[in-house]
């Protein structure tokens, strides 16, 4: 298990501030009164010391840590680690525009990445394999205006996936 945003996680302070704010609340102060009242109430004081009543009585600070708690769990984003891409993942960039290929190639570069580039139109698309997710990002589909290059993209695009594969556009 791995978390994708550790940063997140520094927001468990706040169910440390929770605590620290609960163990400076004002109590209950001192009353004087009769011994025999006290043996009175000395049965009660055995039956508030148990789990169940604590728990009751701390009810709502119980409640403020379990949500921070879960809130930091929420914002540090857990991953199973077996889920998260490793490897075995192809990444081509298909472009109508050479210099935004060749942009792409320098800053792979720097980062000991080699995609596979390919300058294509959408609709001539033509990939040497079919893969199991397309991604479209940056509304680069909105690009596409005419009807008939919309639809000969789409048919591209479909051509390209696996069975069960994904087509994620963003229009």
């Amino acid at each position: 298990m791995s978390v994708l945003w550790p940063w997140g996680l520094a927001w468990l302070g706040v169910a440390g501030a929770i605590g620290v704010l609960y163990l400076f609340k004002p109590r209950q102060f001192r009353v004087e009164f009769s011994s025999l009242w006290l043996w009175e109430r000395s049965g009660e004081e055995e039956r508030i010391r148990s789990l169940w009543q604590w728990l009751r009585r701390h009810l709502l600070l119980i409640l403020q840590l379990l949500a921070a708690i879960l809130g930091a769990l929420a914002l540090a984003r857990p991953a199973v680690a077996a889920l998260l891409p490793t490897t075995g993942h192809a990444v081509l960039l298909v472009d109508a525009s050479a210099s935004m290929l060749e942009a792409c190639r320098a800053r792979g570069a720097q980062k000991g990445l080699a995609p596979g580039i390919y300058q294509q139109l959408l609709q001539e698309l033509s990939l040497p394999q079919r893969y199991g997710c397309v991604i479209l990002p940056g509304g680069s589909f909105g690009f596409v205006v005419a009807e008939e290059d919309v639809a000969e993209s789409l048919v591209r695009l479909y051509r390209h996936l696996l069975p069960a594969g994904q087509l994620v556009l963003e229009v």
